[in-house]
């Protein structure tokens, strides 16, 4: 999403608003909108806009139950609520309809978006994040950024960590927050999620990896 190609993040922002504020951060009654193929895997939008490989197997019972997505005119976002699996997943897609929404850097947008999830997870668990890393990296060949924020234990709960990732798909945009709740605090979990090997780590990437907008 360089300044040739990237989507204005008032544009973004007002998406994942609407959206998120219907979906209320839980699994809804609404359903699948989408075609879930359990045999393969494979999610694919309603529209066929693009299809991505779900980070959870099973029967086509199991995966559809786990599963709800919402979709607007600029984009989808779908929420996988693994029950063999602690935590959700949540990939959101966006697209610039307009020459004006094209009109801020990648890194500038990032920053601000994770900003804003931080900020949307501290309000929704009732707990501060710390930041633990953030850094750039490349998917497929495309910009991308990763941040790991943590959320400490308290009297009820143990910690939970807040993966977050952001790639550029030029006038796309794909979004993926992994949220990991532990019973309680254990620093080798800790360390395999900042290096990116625990295993929600590795299916939120091989998610977006997986992402087709083109098939």
């Amino acid at each position: 999403m360089l300044k040739s190609h990237g989507i204005h993040f008032s544009t973004l922002l007002s998406i994942l608003l609407i959206i998120i504020s219907a979906n209320c951060l839980a699994k809804s009654n609404k359903g699948i909108v989408g075609k879930i193929d359990a045999e393969t895997g494979h999610y694919t939008a309603i529209d066929k806009s693009f299809q991505v490989t779900l980070p959870i197997k099973g029967t086509q019972r199991y995966v559809t139950s786990a599963i709800t997505d919402i979709v607007s005119a600029r984009g989808t976002i779908i929420s996988i609520e693994p029950k063999k699996d602690a935590g959700t997943y949540r990939l959101e897609t966006s697209h610039a309809v307009t020459t004006s929404e094209r009109n801020i850097s990648f890194p500038e947008a990032s920053a601000k978006t994770i900003d804003w999830y931080r900020r949307l997870a501290t309000r929704y668990f009732q707990n501060d994040l710390i930041e633990l890393i953030t850094q750039p990296f490349t998917l497929n060949g495309r910009q991308a950024i990763s941040a790991i924020y943590k959320q400490l234990s308290t009297k009820e709960t143990g910690p939970r960590y807040h993966l977050f990732y952001l790639v550029d798909f030029g006038t796309k945009l794909a979004f993926v927050w992994t949220d990991i709740p532990l019973e309680a605090d254990d620093l080798d979990i800790e360390d395999k999620i900042i290096s990116g090997n625990a295993e929600q780590a590795k299916k939120s990437i091989a998610m977006l990896r997986s992402l087709r907008f083109e098939f």
